[in-house]
């Protein structure tokens, strides 16, 4: 891969600045070094609506992105960076509406690139945050930044729907605030009332702060494990649609399924001729009924 550049500064501030690259690639890594300069910044428009990487990884050495750097980028699912990264432009990911995953790998406590970005996408997006001291993954659900136009008093009215924008404030350029966090998840459970699918907002909120449980309080560990355990039943047939055998054997060690929940699993379980799902579920009847929680249940009753 071939990386076009410019350089700017003089001395040791000497650098070189990103503003293309030639040829196709899947994974797009943007080099440390080119030329024998460090990359300290991607300039403007660099590869807006000519990017098909579905990866982008960035490295500590870029400080800066400029504005619509990434702009409709259609195809790109992943973004990896450090915080390192303290200054990205306006628009720089805006139109990658493909992009669901941020990879965050803190290094100096510094959250302004995160927080840029946050701002500037309003899909729903997942957070995987490497702090020092342990790995979080955050969800962030989508909201409409829109208006009301009253031509009578020829004003217009602001109207942002959805508790994505609210979500996205728990995160400053410094800090995030865990603790706001959790506590707008009754207003996630409101906006996906009757949404009870693996991707309904609340539901993903709940099993990312209980599989990474990074300075999760004992009261917001309790109103995520609620939550799911009224939902289980029909959570628990999505799962195993989806093979996700992490988040099926979470609801199973934290005794969050009901037996008519574990009924369920095993029935889809055995329908979809998944031996290793019918296993946790029947080792998770089994220990039920032994502790006396429970029925005990086996393929031969289905």
């Amino acid at each position: 891969m071939n990386f076009c550049y410019e350089t700017e500064g003089a001395g040791e501030a000497r650098g070189a600045v990103l503003i293309g690259a030639e040829g196709d690639f899947r994974i797009l890594s943007i080099p440390e070094r080119v030329g024998g300069l460090p990359v300290r910044s991607i300039a403007r428009n660099a590869f807006a609506g000519r990017c098909g990487a579905e990866e982008l990884r960035i490295p500590g050495s870029v400080a800066e992105i400029g504005e619509f750097a990434f702009y409709d980028c259609a195809r790109l699912e992943r973004l990896e960076l450090t915080d390192y990264t303290t200054e990205i432009g306006s628009g720089a990911f805006r139109g990658c509406g493909a992009l669901s995953l941020l990879v965050l790998r803190v290094k100096q406590g510094s959250f302004a690139g995160f927080k840029d970005i946050l701002s500037d996408l309003d899909q729903a997006i997942s957070a995987e945050l490497w702090f020092p001291d342990g790995m979080s993954r955050l969800f962030f659900p989508a909201f409409v930044n829109d208006f009301d136009e009253d031509t009578m008093a020829r004003a217009i009215h602001p109207r942002i729907e959805g508790c994505g924008y609210s979500y996205r404030e728990t995160v400053t350029r410094r800090r995030i605030d865990f603790r706001g966090y959790d506590r707008l998840f009754p207003r996630a459970v409101a906006d996906g009332r009757g949404a009870l699918g693996e991707c309904a907002p609340a539901v993903e909120i709940a099993f990312s702060r209980l599989q990474y449980p990074y300075q999760l309080s004992g009261e917001a560990e309790a109103q995520y494990q609620s939550h799911l355990r009224d939902h289980a039943e029909e959570l628990v047939p999505e799962l195993i649609h989806s093979r996700d055998v992490a988040r099926l054997r979470l609801l199973a060690e934290r005794e969050l399924l009901s037996s008519a929940a574990a009924a369920a699993g095993l029935r889809t379980a055995a329908e979809e001729r998944q031996p290793e799902l019918c296993g946790l579920l029947m080792e998770y009847g089994r220990g039920r009924s032994s502790a006396g929680k429970g029925t005990r249940f086996s393929l031969d009753e289905l």
